[in-house]
């Protein structure tokens, strides 16, 4: 297919199924390759470089490490990598793979109409109940044990917490939400339900464990007018602005997320704050702002190819 369209760049993302071994084709023929890393695939099979514990994984073992060395000798061939979050650029600094690569931080974006997002940030609450709202993967990684820890030790009647996704914790959660009426277990939904939840809810939680390569979910919550608790891990500090448009937790840290989900119950002012900055933080991850980035990436190469 190279040989026949004779491209001058291809942009790589998910290569699972084509494996690595596209770049050194590439490179063979003549093709400069953009590489966009979205998670830890080229470094842990399992594509979150967790252990079986659960614990970031930093000593990998035998396997991994022949798994590595493979995966590392092929992007020798990338010219340029982009990662959605500085975060993940040092990771890959730090694990050696891309070392002849130029790097650059390409934040994830997402479309949204500026005048709906700034009337769902103007909305005031008609009552003191506080709706926080889980979306995602039921996984310990993702902090589900400790959020519900939490939730559970909060002493208000006026929160709530719905959860909405699956997973392997998904008994868990549905078992607590019949011994506590303040939580709601709303099952996996699609794109068009998810807005509709986040439209009745106030605050995200975030209480990941592990290092999120970068956290669309928040986004999507900033776009229906939503704060966010996140975890102080992985990319999550880029997106959420401490007191500005949420709070940052220690990961794992029981204590502290209860009293970040008091911060709202107990002061309705500070919601109304951090919803007056969202669409400011959200502006910075706008499809054209992203498109511009690759734009001036592809030119720098298509420069640097004529100069060679």
């Amino acid at each position: 297919m190279l040989k026949k369209e004779k491209p001058d760049i291809i942009h790589t993302n998910n290569i699972y199924e084509i494996t690595p071994i596209i770049w050194k084709t590439a490179k063979e023929n003549g093709i400069h390759t953009v590489h966009t890393i979205r998670d830890y695939y080229l470094m842990c099979y399992k594509t979150n470089l967790l252990k079986k514990n659960n614990e970031i994984c930093n000593a990998p073992n035998i396997g991994c490490r022949l798994y590595q060395y493979i995966n590392r000798k092929l992007t020798n061939y990338v010219d340029v990598l982009t990662a959605p979050s500085n975060m993940m650029i040092k990771e890959v600094e730090k694990r050696r793979f891309f070392e002849k690569s130029q790097h650059s931080v390409v934040y994830n974006a997402c479309e949204f109409n500026k005048e709906n997002v700034a009337v769902n940030c103007a909305k005031k609450k008609a009552d003191s109940t506080i709706t926080f709202v889980y979306l995602g993967g039921f996984h310990e990684h993702k902090g589900i044990d400790t959020l519900l820890e939490a939730f559970q030790n909060l002493e208000s009647s006026n929160a709530r917490l719905v959860f909405a996704g699956k997973g392997e914790k998904t008994q868990k959660i549905e078992e607590a939400a019949i011994k506590d009426s303040r939580i709601y277990y709303a099952g996996f939904l699609d794109e068009s339900q998810i807005a509709e939840l986040l439209n009745r809810c106030d605050v995200l939680v975030c209480p990941s464990l592990w290092n999120e390569p970068f956290g669309r979910v928040i986004l999507d919550a900033y776009k229906s007018g939503l704060p966010v608790i996140a975890s102080r891990i992985g990319a999550l500090p880029e997106i959420v602005q401490e007191g500005k448009t949420g709070i940052l937790v220690n990961p794992g840290v029981s204590d502290e997320l209860k009293n970040a989900m008091n911060c709202f119950l107990d002061n309705n002012g500070f919601l109304e704050e951090c919803k007056s900055n969202l669409l400011a933080k959200l502006s910075e991850f706008e499809i054209r702002k992203q498109a511009n980035t690759f734009e001036k990436i592809y030119t720098l190469i298509l420069k640097e190819k004529d100069i060679g």
